[in-house]
Parts: C-alpha cells; structure tokens; sequence
C-alpha cells in the first residue's frame, strides 16, 4: 500500500522501470514497446484514477517515449534504456523539488514571525516518507527552517 500522489507516482513508474530493466515488453520493435508501455501505464492509472500525480507522469513519460520513437536510429533496447533511465530521474527530481519547496516554504513562513521563531508546524494529510521519495513537502518546510513538528 502506498499513500501520497508523488508517491503513488513514483512507484507506480518505478514498478515500470523494473518491469523493463527484468526484460518484459517486446525486445525487436519500437512500436510494440512504445505500446505495452502505454498499457501498462494504462492498468496503473485504472488502479489509482484520482492519483492526479500519476496521471501527469503517465502523460509525460508517453511524451517522452514518443519523442524517443520518432528519434532517428533509435533502436528498442536504447528506447528501453532511456525509459529506465527517465523513470530513475523522478527520484532524484521529486527529492530536489521537494527541497526546494521546503526551503522557499520555511523562509516564508519564518519571514512573517517576529523574531523568526520558534514555530511549530501542524500538518494534515500524509508528509514525508509516507507521501514522497523520502523528503516531503510539509517536513521539508520544517526541516529546512529548524521548525518544530507537530
């Protein structure tokens, strides 16, 4: 069981990634491949239809796998590659937006305390591990400007 959208959305394409790096999928046609990974995308979002995260992946990973096909000379296992390697950057980008967002939120929220704290943060819904690639927006906020968690 997974709970967050970026989360969601990361495992669901991580699962992808692993499915191809295992070797599923057709092996000799770009088409074919282009294909069962728009399924299996397709199955993923039926799983999770509101995972708004997931969907504009989905979306994005499908631009991307086009762009790739239409590349000139790309062959199926380079396609299937630059695939995995696509889906791996998600990590790494959802940890840095998640820091990012972190640190603009602590330094507006401390910018509007006298004195610049202390300050205790209460938040709703699922944070950090339990919603992201293990950084989270609402613990990163707390994190990045030494607030207390509530």
């Amino acid at each position: 069981q997974v709970r967050g959208a970026p989360a969601i959305a990361l495992l669901g394409c991580l699962s992808l990634a692993v499915e191809l790096a295992g070797g599923a999928g057709p092996s000799a046609d770009l088409g074919a491949l282009e294909a069962f990974v728009g399924q299996d995308l397709g199955f993923l979002l039926s799983a999770r239809p509101t995972a708004a995260n997931l969907g504009r992946e989905a979306e994005r990973l499908r631009a991307f796998v086009r762009q790739r096909v239409e590349t000139p000379g790309v062959t199926p296992q380079q396609l299937r590659e630059s695939i995995i390697e696509y889906i791996e950057g998600l990590l790494e980008k959802d940890r840095r937006d998640n820091r990012n967002i972190g640190a603009h939120g602590a330094s507006h929220i401390l910018g509007r305390v006298p004195g610049g704290g202390p300050v205790t943060l209460l938040t709703h819904c699922n944070t950090g591990t339990l919603a992201t690639a293990g950084y989270g927006t609402a613990l990163g906020t707390g994190a990045s400007g030494g607030a207390r968690g509530a």
